[in-house]
Parts: C-alpha cells; sequence; structure tokens
C-alpha cells in the first residue's frame, strides 16, 4: 500500500481548475484544498458572475438618481463631467452656478453665500461670492441680531467647543 502524497496531488491538479466566473484565470490550488475541495472562483471573483447590478453604471442602475444629491450639511452636490480628477467629480451646485456666471473658477479664499438662507436655492439672484473673512462676519452679525448680545457670546463659546451654527440657530428662534 503507497502513501499518497499531498505535494505531489498538488502539482498534478495546478492548471487544470479556470475560475467559473470567466476571467480566464487558473486557481491557485493549495494543500487544504485536498480535504475541502478546489474552490470554484477565485477570491473576489464570486461577484463578478453572481452580482445583479453588473454593468448597471448610470442611468442604468435603478438605484441613480441624476447624478446630485444633498449632503450632510444641506448642500445640493451633482455629478460634474466637466472636471476629471476623481476627488472633483461632485462639487457644489451653487459653486458650480457661480463659476458659470463669472466665466472663472472660484478661488480657493471665495465661499458663495446664499442670501435667503435656503442652501438648496441656487437660483444666480440668490448667491453672492465673499471672502471668508466678509462671510464668517455675515453670519456673525446674523448670530448677534438673533440672539442679542448677552446670549451671542454664549453661543460664541459654544461654537468654539464645537457645537454646530444650524443647532444654534434652531435653538434660538
Amino acid at each position: 500500500m503507497s502513501r499518497f502524497d499531498l505535494d505531489e496531488w498538488v502539482r498534478r491538479e495546478q492548471g487544470k481548475h479556470l475560475c467559473q466566473c470567466g476571467c480566464g484565470r487558473y486557481i491557485l490550488v493549495k494543500r487544504h484544498h485536498h480535504a475541502r475541495g478546489v474552490p470554484r472562483y477565485i477570491n473576489g471573483h464570486y461577484s463578478r458572475a453572481h452580482n445583479p447590478m453588473r454593468g448597471m453604471c448610470g442611468a442604468m442602475n435603478p438605484n441613480y438618481r441624476g447624478g446630485c444629491y444633498i449632503d450632510s450639511q444641506g448642500y445640493v452636490v451633482v455629478l460634474n463631467p466637466e472636471r476629471s480628477s476623481k476627488a472633483d467629480r461632485y462639487a457644489y451646485e451653487h459653486r458650480l452656478v457661480m463659476e458659470r456666471h463669472l466665466g472663472r473658477r472660484l478661488a480657493p479664499n471665495e465661499q458663495v453665500h446664499h442670501r435667503n438662507g435656503s442652501k438648496t436655492d441656487n437660483r444666480i439672484e440668490n448667491l453672492v461670492v465673499l471672502s471668508v473673512s466678509d462671510h464668517t462676519a455675515l453670519h456673525d452679525q446674523d448670530l448677534r441680531t438673533r440672539l442679542g448680545n448677552r446670549l451671542y457670546l454664549k453661543a460664541k463659546r459654544r461654537i468654539c467647543r464645537g457645537q454646530p451654527y444650524r443647532e444654534l440657530m434652531v435653538c434660538s428662534a
């Protein structure tokens, strides 16, 4: 009775088992496959064959919403095919509207302010370009007029501690 040589079995089976996803690559046979069986797919390739959403990108995907969504801060974010880098692919709609109106890209120190306070109202008549310091001063003055001087100082301390501005405005109304 001859003893079974596991290493010889691995050598014999190498190059015999194609991945069933259709990639054309061979599965690397390992020693433990003798007991467990040779897998049908290379790691990570199962979803290539059994993903019902495969090939459904963009408008073909049922979850596609036209390339726009509202982010956690309440601003409208849109897919911008004109920009090439992956980090720059989605952009704030209000910044794009202002860039088109001005005919140039906004500088990093320029911010777009919504006059009526609605972050989803991106009509050009509702938008104005301000420097960072002017924009901060404008919101600071708005907070002061809504709260009064005494409560304003308390609110500024809360802002320094990290409480969001939006929550302060809700509490003061």
